[in-house]
């Protein structure tokens, strides 16, 4: 699945739209480590990492990996 972000907020797809939390530095097509920017571009979504221990695995035909508290 493509997802596309922009710059109020919310992530894209063919059938689907999420409120997603941007940096506190916006959306940027001119990304950097450390600059607290949302990198701006079209995506491939692989895989979905999540915590066990907060809530139940999703359902989606996405690969799932459980990630630790720390």
């Amino acid at each position: 699945m493509l997802l596309k972000v922009s710059a109020d907020g919310w992530l894209s797809g063919s059938a689907v739209r999420i409120r997603a939390a941007l940096g506190r530095g916006g959306v940027t097509d001119k990304k950097r480590e450390g600059d607290g920017g949302t990198p701006a571009g079209v995506f491939a979504l692989r895989r979905v990492l999540y915590r066990a221990d907060r809530l139940p695995a999703p359902a989606t035909r996405l690969e799932c990996a459980i990630i630790r508290p720390d």
